[in-house]
């Protein structure tokens, strides 16, 4: 007969570390043609860049009712559990469009130098 209803918006960040990108970062230069040279590290998921956070005050049927209390629930774990099955399925694609979006990136800064993009993954 109790009811908690609570709303959780969580948020992670893929890409690349701003630091490995600049550490293989160069101009080239060949046959009277430059070259932005680009060695790009495996996408991950960034560091310290996690969000979560509780959106409101959970919908209860009273306002002392606590499911961790009354029925042993621990509602924090089975949002993790939640968020960590999603991340699990939407990291491939989350990777795809960080290199995808990376890789525009830099084709643009190239272009925008009269330069031609060469990006090599590791």
């Amino acid at each position: 007969d109790d009811v908690y209803i609570r709303t959780d918006r969580a948020r992670r960040y893929y890409g690349y570390s701003l630091d490995e990108v600049m550490k293989n970062l160069s101009i080239e230069e060949k046959e009277g043609k430059k070259y932005l040279r680009v060695i790009l590290p495996k996408p991950g998921r960034l560091p310290g860049t996690e969000d979560r956070r509780m959106i409101g005050k959970p919908l209860v049927t009273h306002d002392d009712y606590d499911p961790a209390k009354a029925e042993g629930v621990d509602i924090d774990k089975r949002i993790s559990t939640e968020i960590e099955e999603q991340d699990r399925r939407l990291a491939p694609l989350a990777l795809e469009k960080a290199k995808e979006m990376t890789q525009v990136y830099f084709e643009t800064v190239a272009k925008k130098f009269g330069m031609e993009a060469k990006i090599d993954y590791r």
